[in-house]
């Protein structure tokens, strides 16, 4: 095999990771849907506490100014409650702003934890950014659990108070990540707090050398002279 093929081997090698890893990512906010509940493996509810099983909400709204809703309807203005900005713009209502396609979380009164769900879709290696941050004078407890078992707890003081979290983590198809943000301890007013949530698939490295032979002539005969 010349050097031009073996340079063509490799540049095709790093086009079929790029088009693996994007096929397999999965972003709430860009995947956010009113229409439908769950959202393939999206879901959108609350629960009574940490623990507790999931309540999906099933009342949706979309607002004229931009914002889009799923409501769990516990206190009169809706909360708890998962919204969208949907919009490229940032949207004001009240002392909250949205950031262009931000998700805000809000509790509910009685300590209700509003909660995104991410059904794993198949066993492998994911890559989990997820961040929280006050969207205006949020006093939050932030959680990420999986199974029900903690990944990850902080709190939220205050607008502009962000944390983050970023692992790469095995698992299970089926298996339930929870996003979660309650009140705090000190009454739910005031408390939307943006969430941002990217998983992304880590190929495993023998279904990378299946695609390079499949998609490229001669790739198979290289990878054996590289081994001798």
């Amino acid at each position: 095999m010349t050097s031009f093929h073996r340079s063509t081997v490799f540049s095709c090698l790093m086009f079929c990771l790029a088009i693996g890893a994007e096929a397999q990512v999965y972003d709430a906010s860009n995947d956010f849907s009113i229409a439908n509940n769950p959202n393939g493996v999206w879901s959108y509810g609350f629960t009574d506490t940490l623990s507790s099983n999931l309540i999906l909400d099933t009342v949706s709204i979309a607002d004229p100014r931009g914002i889009d809703a799923w409501v769990g309807n516990r206190a009169g203005d809706g909360n708890p409650s998962v919204t969208h900005n949907r919009t490229n713009d940032p949207v004001i209502v009240g002392s909250v702003t949205w950031l262009p396609n931000q998700i805000i979380l809000h509790p509910g009164p009685s300590g209700e934890y509003s909660t995104i769900r991410w059904t794993v879709p198949a066993t492998g290696r994911f890559t989990f950014d997820a961040g929280f941050i006050g969207q205006d004078g949020a006093t939050t407890d932030v959680h990420i659990l999986k199974n029900g078992v903690s990944l990850f707890s902080d709190s939220i003081n205050g607008y502009g108070n962000a944390k983050s979290y970023f692992e790469t983590l095995s698992f299970e198809t089926n298996d339930l990540i929870d996003i979660k943000v309650g009140f705090g301890g000190n009454a739910f007013f005031s408390d939307s707090t943006g969430v941002r949530a990217r998983i992304t698939a880590v190929p495993a490295p023998g279904a990378l050398i299946t695609l390079l032979i499949g998609a490229v002539p001669g790739a198979a005969v290289l990878l054996r002279r590289r081994r001798k």
